[in-house]
């Protein structure tokens, strides 16, 4: 599938929420604040807002799922597929990884596969 099915499809499914998006409910936070028309401001661009700390949130621009999508389509989605691609955000916050891992899980296109990995829904 190709990143213009995906799009609509996580904008469709994604909404602000006070719930985690975490499956297993064992999180209090990665919750989604904001959606997009929302502008993330440190990537000048429309894109998420979820909170993953009692003060802490972080900014998830859809270019950086695109990119994340596009590099999962052969062996799926990890940490290293994010670290590789945004090295500065993995070193500041690491749940980065899960959060988009849980984004694309919510919005029906990826499953989890085992504990710390993500693989595509055909």
């Amino acid at each position: 599938m190709s990143w213009e099915n995906i799009e609509p499809v996580l904008l469709k499914n994604i909404k602000v929420t006070n719930k985690s998006l975490d499956p297993s409910g064992q999180s209090e936070y990665k919750i989604v604040k904001e959606v997009p028309n929302y502008f993330c401001k440190s990537y000048n661009e429309i894109g998420f807002r979820v909170q993953v700390g009692h003060d802490s949130y972080i900014e998830i621009p859809l270019s950086m799922l695109q990119t994340i999508y596009n590099h999962s389509k052969i062996n799926g989605y990890n940490n290293s597929v994010f670290q590789n691609s945004y090295p500065k955000e993995y070193k500041n916050k690491p749940c980065y990884v899960h959060a988009i891992g849980q984004l694309f899980m919510k919005a029906g296109v990826m499953e989890l596969d085992g504990k710390r990995k993500y693989k595509l829904l055909k």
